[in-house]
């Protein structure tokens, strides 16, 4: 909105996130928090995450979403949109500035401890069984600002997919042998973004499913990876490269339908973080 109409409204962009990311967590939080404990209460899992835990142990493993792993980035993403309002700064400042910060905010790694350090307080960036959400937001920021930049030069990058993305590509293998790790992932990433310019054009299917992203992401597990998981080994060997090939499939295009289904509804829209007035 912001290069459309050259304005920025922080209160509408922060409650827009909440109902996009906040409440899309805390429900699916709640929802797989209760299907762990039916699990944990009628199964034999290797380690109990819910059931006679206390309430602060219930809470940090909500918080890093031990019940189902992805839902951590949720609120990493929420609080990295929360200081919008200084990336919108740095974009009116100067395009070269994004690139800039993504250089300064690569200064930001994990120490040899897997922790986040913030002045005299240290983050574990990974505990109590999940992903430390605000300590991956803060590691995250530099990918967020390489965003920001492929963003600024989208018209260059759009222009020059061919080229970009197996020079990218390449950088990022031969990365690790010329002592340069730390640039793979940069590299990795925009590789990955020019190759999706390179052949959007001629995949629609892909433009029509992006559609479904968050419903695909929030529903692909637990339940419904263990339900495709299970029943995939018992026609196949589960140390094959078929069974897993076979599984990522049923379980993408499942959760697809999944979230076709759950769009259908009004009151059913939230949980994907949607207007529930609108139907698609």
């Amino acid at each position: 909105s912001y290069d459309q109409k050259g304005t920025f409204n922080y209160q509408v962009y922060i409650c827009k996130s909440t109902m996009r990311l906040v409440i899309p967590w805390a429900l699916f939080s709640i929802l797989y928090a209760f299907a762990r404990l039916a699990y944990e209460y009628v199964g034999d899992p290797p380690e109990r995450l819910i059931l006679n835990k206390s309430l602060n142990d219930l809470l940090a493993a909500i918080w890093v979403g031990s019940p189902s792993s992805q839902m951590y980035f949720l609120l990493s993403l929420f609080f990295l949109r929360t200081l919008s309002f200084f990336t919108i700064g740095l974009g009116k400042v100067s395009r070269q500035m994004s690139l800039y910060s993504v250089v300064l905010a690569s200064i930001v790694w994990w120490s040899s401890q897997n922790t986040v350090l913030l002045g005299e307080h240290t983050l574990k960036a990974n505990w109590a069984g999940g992903q430390d959400p605000l300590a991956h937001a803060v590691w995250g920021m530099q990918f967020y600002l390489l965003g920001c930049a492929a963003y600024r030069f989208h018209s260059w990058l759009s222009a020059h997919p061919k080229i970009v993305a197996p020079v990218c590509g390449s950088v990022a293998i031969s990365a690790p042998f010329f002592m340069i790790d730390f640039l793979q992932q940069y590299f990795y990433l925009v590789g990955f973004y020019a190759l999706f310019l390179a052949v959007s054009s001629g995949f629609s299917f892909l433009s029509w499913a992006g559609q479904f992203t968050m419903g695909i992401y929030l529903t692909h597990i637990p339940v419904i990876m263990k339900a495709i998981s299970v029943a995939g080994s018992q026609v196949l060997d589960s140390t094959k490269v078929g069974y897993y090939c076979l599984v990522v499939i049923a379980v993408y295009l499942v959760s697809l339908l999944v979230s076709i289904q759950l769009l259908k509804y009004s009151k059913l829209r939230m949980l994907l973080g949607e207007k529930m007035a609108t139907s698609r």
